[in-house]
């Protein structure tokens, strides 16, 4: 192959990337400067970027030759997934991108030279497939912004072109094309992606707002911040939280499914191939299913072997009456010296998954930071009314 050229075939390119891969195991930090380590910086995130562009250029290609059904693949995305390693959501997003891009040449060609990353073509294939003429203008713009300036300009792009256009029309399309998407993560986190009007956007939006606040203010009280967005995260959990029975809505609480065997649920932790697992989610150990679970009802599956030993249902539900009493008891967190009334949670004070009884000596309310201490970080609230006390776990060093 000649060196001058660029490679014409995939065993062309294959050799060419043996050299580069030569090159990045060879490279000497000791011997790098500062400026040069920018330099190879900069070098390598073209090279990344030239990477996404191959596999975009494909992608169409590859859906529409049902190579993934071949394989066994749900769909098209799935099989991206799969093979280059990309999230469900991620994958559906490449396809969706490169179908745009069929129409629009130039924003193509900046992606195959690697001008720009994923989601700067994303947000400018979005907007120029709605307003066309303004394909070379984001372009332009997506040389002189970052992303965020990018990505504003292409939903000021979006907006005007639903106002030269139909907006009923454009509000249909978008809810036709509604979704919510989850996956579980690499480190077994749960990720969400969703699509909605901009209407019901909105509310979801400002109600997340409205529930991050007090949960922020709550924090900064207890001598612990951490960053708004974790704030809003424990806000869409509780929007679930909300929609349960108890708060007017008339859904029933959700029933999780707990698949364990039995030696791991009896030792506390798997070990070899025992299985502990959520369907829907992935692998969690012992410990964190039961502290997960939270007051959903549970469904316990024990395998012994390839035997189902037992399925029980330890439902957490306490009866309305015995809400309203211990509402009367407790007022607010029982946790002495916080004066906390907003977000009680009924803490079980021996666990039900260490058969505590949904009684009242073994409830008390307390504030969902002093929970979150007792379920993630093993603190105590013993005593009983009158004389609450609380306990640090053995460890706590007192910083």
């Amino acid at each position: 192959m000649a060196e001058g050229r660029p490679p014409k075939t995939l065993e062309e390119a294959s050799e060419r990337l043996l050299w580069f891969r030569e090159f990045v195991a060879e490279i000497d930090l000791g011997a790098m400067s500062g400026g040069e380590a920018v330099e190879h910086g900069e070098f390598f995130a073209k090279f990344e970027r030239t990477g996404t562009a191959g596999s975009m250029v494909v992608a169409p290609k590859i859906a529409d030759c049902f190579a993934w059904r071949q394989e066994g693949h749900r769909t098209a995305a799935d099989f991206l997934a799969a093979k280059m390693g990309m999230a469900p959501g991620t994958a559906t997003g490449v396809l969706e991108t490169a179908r745009q891009l069929a129409e629009l040449p130039e924003t193509a060609n900046c992606l195959r030279r690697g001008d720009f990353s994923l989601a700067q073509v994303k947000a400018i294939a979005s907007a120029a497939s709605v307003h066309p003429g303004a394909e070379g203008e984001l372009i332009e713009a997506a040389a002189r912004t970052g992303l965020k300036g990018l990505q504003r300009r292409c939903e000021r792009t979006k907006a005007l072109a639903s106002w030269e256009n139909d907006e009923v029309g454009r509000e249909n399309a978008i809810r036709r094309s509604r979704f919510l998407r989850h996956w579980t993560d690499a480190d077994g986190g749960v990720r969400f992606e969703a699509k909605v009007a901009p209407a019901e956007g909105a509310r979801i939006i400002e109600t997340v707002k409205a529930l991050a606040g007090p949960l922020a203010d709550e924090a900064r009280q207890a001598g612990r911040a951490e960053a708004m967005s974790a704030y809003a995260a424990d806000a869409f959990v509780r929007l679930a939280d909300h929609a349960m029975v108890g708060t007017g809505t008339g859904i029933g609480r959700p029933t999780v499914v707990l698949r364990v065997d039995l030696a791991a649920l009896k030792r506390g932790e798997t070990e070899d191939d025992e299985l502990c697992e959520i369907p829907g989610v992935g692998p969690v150990s012992v410990a964190t299913a039961r502290r997960l679970l939270g007051d959903c009802f549970l469904k316990i599956v024990i395998r012994d072997g390839y035997d189902i030993r037992s399925v029980s249902h330890p439902g957490r539900s306490i009866p309305a009456l015995m809400e309203t009493a211990l509402a009367e008891r407790d007022p607010g967190c029982m946790v002495p010296g916080c004066d906390n009334t907003l977000y009680l949670e009924t803490h079980h004070r021996v666990p039900v998954h260490e058969y505590g009884p949904t009684a009242m000596d073994n409830l008390v309310r307390i504030c969902s930071w002093h929970h979150d201490l007792i379920s993630h970080e093993g603190w105590r609230i013993e005593g009983g009314p009158g004389h609450w006390s609380w306990h640090p776990p053995p460890d706590f060093d007192g910083l």
